[in-house]
Order: C-alpha cells, then structure tokens, then sequence
C-alpha cells in the first residue's frame, strides 16, 4: 500500500534477555544469540520508514549494528504545555485514600520485562515503613494474577 511505517525501538532486549542466557548458558551461546539478534534487529527496522529510539546511546549501537534510519526522539512530558489543573480529589474519595496519603502510580503492561515482581517487592517493603503510601496500578497483561484481589474501575463510564 507504500503507506511509511515507522519502527520504535523501546527495549534493549538482547541486553535484557542475553544476560539470563550468559548466566545459564555461558559467553559462546550468548555470543551466537547476540549475532543472530543483531541481524534480525537490523533486517526488521531498515524496513521502516525510521526508527524511532528514545536515547543517543541506542541511536549508536543500532548504528553499529546496520540500522541506519533512526531518529532519537525525547520522551517525557512537556511542562509548558501539560501541567497540574485544579486538585480533582473525587478518585481518592471513591478508592478510600485519605487526603493526606501519598500516591504512587504505575502505568503500563503487566509483563515480566516490566519487573512487576519487583515493583510489588518494592511497595511491600515501603509501606512497611511507610503506611501513607498507596500504589495505583493502571494496565493488564500476563502477570495480573500478581496483584492482590483489587477492585476494578472504568473511568469515564
């Protein structure tokens, strides 16, 4: 249909997934994983239209490896234009937070590459110290059965 598709390279994954490799399996096997990561990666996103990559660091190593076509994009949020309205305290009220807690929030996929184990581990051990802390999680996926029975909200319904 020669409608330009644009790749993101997000995860550094031979990095994250060839050290378990290494640890198991020894320097040869992650070495022959790692060639065979670096072509596919490079044959998958010379097909698109650019690649899109969130830091200079991976903007070289995609370079070393053949993947000519990145673009280095900025993430985070522009406070110029996105910034803080009036406090809406109706959601802390229907969850039962006290006004006086502090919330912490995670958003995105419940997936074992996000270290959700840990990110469970982490507030476990915070609100030990801490019982003014609460976590928000927003998303779904595999590792949902994880998280204690919660209740569920639609927003906006």
């Amino acid at each position: 249909m020669r409608i330009p598709v644009c790749g993101f390279y997000h995860s550094h994954f031979p990095d994250a997934y060839l050290r378990t490799v290494h640890k198991y399996a020894g320097t040869m096997l992650r070495d022959v994983l790692m060639t065979y990561a670096e072509d596919y990666i490079e044959r998958l996103y010379n097909q698109f239209a650019h690649t899109l990559v969130p830091s200079s660091h991976l903007c070289e190593v995609l370079h070393s490896w053949g993947v000519l076509n990145t673009v280095q994009v900025k993430l985070g949020v522009d406070t110029t234009i996105f910034k803080p309205g009036t406090r809406d305290e109706s959601l802390r009220t229907e969850l039962g937070i006290p006004k006086d807690s502090r919330i912490l929030l995670y958003v995105g996929r419940l997936a074992t590459e996000k270290n959700i184990k840990t990110l469970l581990e982490a507030y476990s051990l915070l609100h030990q110290k801490r019982k003014d802390l609460w976590l928000i999680i927003i998303g779904d996926g595999p590792l949902r059965r994880l998280l204690p029975a919660v209740r569920s909200f639609m927003l906006g319904s």
